[in-house]
């Protein structure tokens, strides 16, 4: 059994939710202080309702993570992702026999599209899918990052003996 496991997030958002996470604090603190020595009661409920969001929202950043398991015995890969350590999805790909090549395509992904009115600029996105071909038919295993599908493609070939091919 060979295991990849990454967060979800890039380390930037992963930082936004550390900082909403600390935010939070503060503000409960802030909150907590104005209940016992001040006696302010006024908007106590938005104000503990906000700041519960905002904890929940970098928790998710925080511990939103995939896990890739290669079952080399079987040729069965494993794809699981958890949120806040609860499993939230769970999916298993058989990986025939005859397969043995995997075709890594790099793509950018550029504009501003439906985020024009959010992002009042353009951007771009890199980002790599990952194929088994079989039979010169191409079945998609996981679109991610460029970084993270180098790793993958590198288990895969590590524990299943499948050559790999990046396409730009």
């Amino acid at each position: 059994m060979y295991k990849l496991s990454y967060r979800l997030f890039p380390d930037f958002l992963v930082g936004v939710g550390i900082f909403l996470l600390l935010l939070t604090g503060f503000n409960l603190s802030i909150t907590i202080y104005d209940l016992v020595f001040r006696n302010i009661y006024e908007d106590i409920n938005i104000a503990i309702g906000a700041n519960l969001g905002f904890a929940f929202v970098g928790l998710v950043l925080i511990t939103t993570r995939s896990i890739i398991t290669v079952d080399s015995e079987n040729r069965v890969i494993h794809k699981r992702m958890k949120l806040i350590g609860v499993l939230m999805s769970n999916e298993k790909i058989k990986v025939p026999q005859g397969c043995n090549e995997l075709i890594a395509k790099g793509k950018i992904k550029r504009g501003t599209g439906y985020y024009h009115s959010v992002i009042p600029f353009g951007y771009k996105i890199k980002s790599m899918d990952i194929y088994l071909n079989y039979k010169k038919r191409l079945y998609k295993i996981v679109s991610t990052g460029p970084q993270r599908g180098k790793q993958i493609a590198e288990l895969l070939n590590k524990s299943l003996g499948i050559n790999y091919e990046v396409i730009r």
